[in-house]
């Protein structure tokens, strides 16, 4: 029982230490490359970002649970039409969002902070 815990929590932990590296690499080099203008307008749509990831997670977690429960259940029609549901369900937010977060940009982008200057990297 332990092992097979291992197993899935060693490879969870690795992708989110893995993904906080990326955030710090890419603040590296914007603050390097671009300046300090760029890591602000980095920092000001970040919580936006970090929303949408919860959301996704959430809707994912919920529905890996599901899916595994009807598994187990040796309901298998039913898992694999959760999956879909979950797949379809991602997918229109996904793209509702990023619609909503385009068409709104900049007032969005005002709202969360962005001075005239950070503006337009923002």
């Amino acid at each position: 029982m332990v092992k097979q815990f291992l197993g899935y929590a060693i490879p969870s932990a690795l992708a989110m230490c893995i993904a906080s590296l990326n955030t710090i690499i890419d603040g590296v080099f914007l603050g390097n490359g671009i300046g300090d203008a760029a890591l602000g307008a980095v920092n000001i749509v970040m919580p936006i970002t970090i929303v949408f990831f919860g959301l996704a997670t959430m809707v994912s977690v919920g529905g890996g649970a599901l899916i595994s429960k009807n598994f187990g259940a040796n309901e298998d029609e039913k898992g694999i039409s959760i999956f879909r549901q979950v797949t379809y369900m991602l997918i229109i937010m996904s793209l509702c969002l990023s619609a909503i977060c385009v068409i709104f940009a900049k007032p969005i982008v005002k709202i969360m902070g962005a001075t005239e200057n950070l503006l337009p990297l923002a």
